[in-house]
């Protein structure tokens, strides 16, 4: 598998789906040189690398109902929903911590995507040279109108879906021509209008180029999922979606749910897994 990639989309609590995938590809032994994720996608790909299967389950499960977790009493005081100084820092280095030692030592590649939000820019960070790869995952997983721009690497950066929603384009231009895709939307899915844009425009007026970019997202997401279908379709892409939509809030916390969002990951992972086995053993033949 030395010529496939593995490219993961975000989707906030929809990224369990993406947790169940990759806990069978655990499992199975399944890994490749190069993952690249976006926000949620980065998260799950930090443990895969790092070999913990299930934790992004865990952390979810047992963490989704604690204040310091999502708290939406926030909103009324101007700070963030989503904690995740509470996620990255208190979960990541101590209650269920992070094996950045089985990470380092992987001899896999492994890329995550933010937006600079003055340049609207997406701004690429891997694990061989960025100084701080569980603070670039926060600045990628740090959402409009939920949580503050995170100070990186002298830039503010946010969201990477916003730039870069799905990043495979960033996985053929690093040589990566075929490569596994795991979406967290289904095949029919097509992409709502932006909302609350008169709230946007207030938070973020200084930074034109960013509004721009959270306006035009839909549209270059939609585009995207019709080009992956492409590549799907001229057999470069192995695809891996969820099998019927995922509907779920936000700020979901019932955990019957969330779980069910993750085993649907998991079962539809283990239900392409002998045909994405023969698609592996072709492209390397």
């Amino acid at each position: 598998m030395n010529n496939i990639g593995l490219v993961l989309e975000g989707g906030g609590l929809r990224g369990l789906y993406t947790a169940g995938v990759l806990d069978l590809f655990l499992e199975k032994g399944l890994y490749s040189p190069y993952v690249i994720g976006v926000s949620a996608g980065a998260m799950n790909g930090l443990s895969y690398i790092a070999k913990q299967k299930g934790r992004n389950r865990n952390i979810t499960m047992e963490f989704i109902s604690d204040p310091r977790y999502v708290n939406l009493r926030n909103i009324f005081l101007g700070k963030d929903i989503f904690g995740l100084d509470f996620i990255f820092e208190d979960i990541s280095k101590k209650y269920n911590p992070f094996d950045i030692r089985t990470f380092n030592e992987s001899n896999q590649i492994f890329k995550l995507v933010c937006t600079d939000i003055n340049t609207r820019k997406p701004i690429y960070y891997d694990k061989e040279t960025c100084k701080d790869i569980l603070k670039a995952c926060k600045a990628s997983s740090s959402l409009p109108l939920i949580n503050s721009f995170v100070n990186f690497d002298g830039k503010k950066l946010m969201d990477g879906g916003l730039s870069d929603p799905i990043p495979y384009n960033k996985a053929i231009q690093d040589g990566f021509i075929n490569n596994i895709v795991v979406l967290t939307r289904d095949i029919d899915y097509k992409t709502e209008n932006i909302k609350h844009k008169i709230i946007l425009k207030n938070q973020y007026n200084q930074y034109p180029e960013f509004l721009k970019t959270i306006y035009k997202r839909p549209e270059k997401y939609d585009f995207m999922l019709d080009d992956i279908k492409r590549y799907e379709k001229n057999d470069e892409f192995f695809v891996i979606r969820p099998s019927e939509p995922i509907n779920i809030k936000i700020f979901d916390s019932n955990i019957k749910d969330l779980m069910y969002i993750y085993l649907r990951g998991y079962v539809d992972a283990e239900k392409n897994y002998e045909n994405l086995k023969q698609w592996i053993l072709k492209k390397q033949k």
